[in-house]
């Protein structure tokens, strides 16, 4: 019985250490995957011609959208 306890006390440490690592890991670079996200915001299509214009991408989803809407209305 002892030896049943202490592989199961092993296999905890084990899956403790795992996933602490892990949230460690990812609280830590959490600052860089934010900037990682936000730079793969850019590769949509209005994205990039929002990017190659210069303007906030927002611009570019509203102007796309008043194009759609007019050409509907047509």
């Amino acid at each position: 019985m002892t030896v049943f306890i202490e592989v199961i006390s092993t296999m905890w440490q084990v899956i403790w250490g795992l996933l602490s690592g892990m949230g460690k890991a990812v609280f830590e670079n959490l600052p860089a995957l934010l900037e990682l996200k936000k730079v793969m915001d850019y590769f949509t299509p209005a994205g990039l011609i929002a990017l190659s214009i210069g303007v906030p991408t927002i611009m570019i989803t509203i102007v796309i959208k008043v194009i759609k809407k007019f050409l509907r209305s047509r």
